[in-house]
């Protein structure tokens, strides 16, 4: 009777681990830049742009710059009643997401040499950059030089 028993409890115990979903898909994580402070931006439209293996040059080297938090819960990054297919493809490689909720964020495959936030936010579509991100701060250094070299111009007449 106690063989019973415990085949009865290994039987439950195979079914419950046989039902956790251990792995995302295509091996993603979620990187979480809702709270990187540095590249911030205001949101007004929801959408993606997907980047496969063959697209980008993934570039080696080490970052300066620590890596964000990060998450195999996907629902961290995208919107709930967004279906982004482009995940499921055996060449996916990242893909960068947007929403007013969410922010600008990255899904892409685990790798040693993962996007920052900073990447991201160079092609979410920011309507205006918050006050010390470094978009802004971009801006103002353009805005200099084009002003610097419009006076060296007039100097030279």
């Amino acid at each position: 009777m106690k063989a019973v028993y415990q085949a009865i409890i290994l039987l439950g115990l195979f079914k419950l681990l046989s039902s956790i979903e251990l792995t995302t898909i295509n091996n993603t994580i979620c990187v979480d830049c809702s709270k990187d402070k540095q590249v911030k931006c205001i949101i007004e439209d929801t959408g993606f742009e997907c980047f496969n293996e063959h697209s980008m040059k993934v570039i080696n080297g080490k970052s300066l710059k620590p890596k964000p938090p990060s998450t195999e819960n996907l629902d961290v990054c995208i919107p709930k009643d967004l279906k982004i297919l482009c995940i499921d493809e055996s060449n996916f490689l990242k893909v960068i997401v947007w929403s007013p909720k969410l922010g600008c964020q990255i899904v892409h495959r685990e790798y040693p040499n993962r996007d920052t936030c900073f990447t991201a936010s160079l092609i979410c579509p920011c309507v205006e950059t918050q006050k010390g991100s470094g978009k802004a701060k971009v801006t103002y250094s353009l805005l200099l030089i084009v002003t610097l070299y419009l006076i060296n111009l007039c100097n030279l007449r």
